[in-house]
């Protein structure tokens, strides 16, 4: 008799379980307790705040954190706000914790044996991991204001009279793990000191994705190992445990009566792998509870609707800016009826329609790609499709596009001496045609049109090879101006500065001064010698190297300095302190006052001598003469240069190798210089009287640099590029 009461037993315990799990599944009497879609903040941007808040959800307290509500005053850094129909939660750069990210509050309902939390949920596109943060979750307890366990020492009194089910998305403390999601849960049978971990399957986060996570918990019989917890992510069931204690024995009254609206990171706000550098965001949408049904809304006897975009049709489709655009869907439920469907744009709500076919009207205002979504929803809110979407490009109205032209070489602006041999290229290009032809222009006056790739001028098989070449001292604009096969225009220019090879002569060594020009940019050029020049100048012995960083364009001096070798008068001194001075305009001229070096202070005209730097004085017989040769120059030379028949060419050009070679040089020559446009000398070779040589490169970085062969009465430059 004993077995057969046993077996009874336990068939009226097996046929009660079934029994229950029927009528947890049964969804025709759900019941829709809340639902808060934020649709009430479209086109709105504004804090959000404990009055809000107390509007939007049900009976608001701070059941979790000991009566305390975070988030949602001025009395905390974060700024969480509603933004065009969606919850923006704020977490703050370099800490963690409620009280300075996101927000911490509890909203309750009454109790229920049974029920389902669903809402959306989307990081942002920059959103920083970190190791970890909460997401609300379902909570119960005997009342419906009684107090719920969250935090690892926070509410531990309740833990046998209450529990909880936040979510938080996870990753290792080093940051290598891809983030998840798990179920952080606060049991009363829990044997660790914080909350539980159950993850959600496999499934790895993704940045700027709405998710859609769904909850149900089934209480259990007080003291028993039957309460069920499943978790849906989009429709996926990734957790399904069926021997939960939601209860302890004789905690009947402990019933599901809150949803746990937390969200913050953390952890330990003082540990900082739970910080980010940055402030992060993430975004929260249409909540939803409902009981007497299963987590899969609508139970396994209904069906969820469908939906499917018909406008736009496929995805990257192209419209044009200032068109209005109709948005239609088509949708059905196989068991109900569809009481409405939303549409989206960029994630935010922005239309719906009730009725079939469903449709609305939208006109951007913005070129850009937009994300376009629907969503269909049963009548009496018994769930909801899943949400798709479509990306659409919204573009200007094009007319013809204008060509693009640039000179390749030389690319920039350019400083040579007379006698320069330049070849001039450039580049043409239009984006929705062809280019008809490219013109030159030096100071408006026209070289010639060029018809077809390649565009250059100067060159060897041009009608005039000398065409760019032979202009004398002064500052040129060149030009070229690109026309398309519809005859719309683009131009490029560039400056050519022809400098002087004339040298001033006389024993004082005037270098032509004052000049009837300006000084052009030198842009933080670099002296490491000086040659005091003539009679009762400065002692300069001590001089190590002298710096001038001068821009033309807005007439600004940056550094006029010169360093000593043993600090006397100091290491390091400015002048432009120290001095007044005139260099954009003819004449240009500086005035030194105070500066500690003996014999200094006075008045300069200023010149430049090829790539050297120069201050003549205007009272006394010397000049002062800033080089990167250690060779003064001969002040006493002839002004004229003797003529060459000689003609310098350089080769290959662009150089291809580490090598170039030299042909065509004066038997009087002297030296070879490679100076960069900034006037600085980068390789210095003593000449052995030779026709033909050749120079090491491989040193010299890319771009367009002057050959210069100099000696007595002789001089020629020849442009090339690396």
């Amino acid at each position: 008799m004993k077995t057969i009461k046993n077996t009874r037993y336990f068939f009226i315990v097996f046929v009660l379980l079934i029994f229950g799990k029927i009528n947890a599944q049964d969804c025709k009497n759900s019941r829709l307790i809340f639902d808060q879609d934020f649709n009430q903040y479209n086109g709105q941007n504004k804090l959000y705040t404990r009055s809000l808040v107390n509007n939007d959800f049900p009976r608001v307290g701070g059941r979790t954190s000991g009566g305390n509500i975070r988030g949602l005053s001025n009395e905390f850094p974060q700024r969480n706000r509603v933004i065009n129909g969606e919850l923006r939660a704020e977490y703050t750069k370099n800490d963690a914790s409620g009280k300075t990210g996101g927000f911490v509050f509890d909203s309750s309902f009454d109790g229920v044996e049974e029920a389902t939390l669903e809402y959306r949920v989307k990081f942002a596109n920059d959103f920083v991991w970190a190791t970890g943060g909460k997401l609300p979750g379902l909570g119960g307890a005997s009342t419906s204001n009684g107090a719920q366990p969250a935090g690892c020492t926070q509410n531990q009194g309740t833990i046998h009279n209450a529990f909880s089910t936040r979510l938080m998305w996870r990753s290792n403390t080093a940051h290598t793990q891809p983030p998840y999601l798990i179920v952080y849960d606060y049991l009363p049978t829990r044997e660790t000191r914080c909350g539980g971990n159950t993850r959600l399957g496999n499934l790895q986060l993704q940045r700027n994705k709405w998710y859609t996570v769904r909850q149900y918990l089934k209480l259990n019989t007080p003291g028993q190992r039957n309460g069920i917890l499943e978790m849906y992510i989009d429709g996926k069931k990734l957790v399904n445990l069926d021997n939960v204690v939601f209860r302890l024995s004789g905690k009947r009254n402990v019933r599901i009566n809150s949803i746990v609206m937390h969200t913050y990171r953390g952890g330990n706000r003082k540990d900082d792998w739970w910080q980010s550098p940055q402030d992060d965001y993430v975004y929260f949408d249409d909540f939803k509870v409902w009981t007497n049904c299963l987590g899969n809304t609508g139970g396994d006897n209904n069906k969820p609707p469908t939906v499917s975009l018909t406008n736009p049709s496929q995805n990257n489709q192209i419209f044009t800016l200032g068109e209005t655009i109709t948005l239609r869907a088509n949708a059905s439920d196989p068991d109900g009826e569809v009481a409405r469907v939303n549409f989206k744009v960029n994630g935010g709500y922005y239309g719906q329609d009730h009725t079939a076919p469903y449709t609305n009207t939208w006109t951007p205002t913005t070129e850009g790609i937009y994300t376009i979504g629907a969503r269909a929803f049963e009548k009496d809110q018994k769930g909801f499709s899943t949400e798709i979407s479509r990306t659409v490009i919204v573009k200007k109205e094009v007319s013809n596009q204008a060509p693009n032209v640039s000179f390749i070489s030389p690319p920039d602006n350019i400083t040579v001496q007379e006698g320069y041999n330049l070849v001039i290229r450039a580049n043409a290009s239009d984006p929705d045609g062809s280019v008809s032809n490219v013109k030159l222009y030096i100071n408006n006056n026209s070289i010639r049109q060029e018809n077809v790739v390649p565009y250059e001028w100067g060159h060897a098989g041009s009608p005039n090879p000398k065409e760019v070449n032979g202009y004398s001292a002064g500052i040129y604009t060149v030009k070229a101006i690109a026309t398309d096969n519809k005859g719309k225009r683009s131009e490029a220019t560039f400056t050519l500065t022809v400098q002087s090879t004339t040298i001033g002569g006389g024993d004082n060594c005037s270098f032509g001064t004052p000049i009837n020009r300006g000084l052009s940019t030198m842009n933080r050029i670099t002296y490491s010698n000086v040659h005091v020049l003539g009679t009762d100048g400065p002692k300069l012995d001590n001089f190590r190297k002298f710096t001038i960083n001068w821009t033309s364009q807005n007439n600004r001096l940056y550094q006029f300095a010169i360093n000593t070798n043993n600090g006397s008068p100091k290491w390091y001194v400015d002048f432009k302190n120290m001095m007044t001075f005139q260099l954009k305009n003819s004449k240009p001229e500086i005035t030194v006052s105070n500066s500690g070096f003996k014999g200094l202070d006075g008045s300069y005209w200023v010149a430049r001598d090829e790539a050297n730097f120069v201050l003549v004085s205007k009272t006394k017989d010397f000049s002062i003469y800033f080089s990167n040769a250690i060779t003064a120059p001969n002040c006493n030379r002839s002004s004229d240069i003797e003529h060459i028949e000689e003609k310098m060419v350089v080769y290959p050009n662009p150089v291809k190798g580490d090598i170039i070679y030299i042909k065509g040089l004066s038997t009087a020559t002297e030296v070879l210089q490679i100076v960069d446009l900034q006037g600085r000398i980068i390789n210095e070779l003593n000449s052995q009287n030779d026709i033909e040589t050749t120079m090491d490169v491989s040193k010299l970085q890319s771009g367009p640099y002057l050959l210069v062969s100099k000696g007595k009465n002789v001089k020629q430059s020849f442009l090339f590029i690396k």
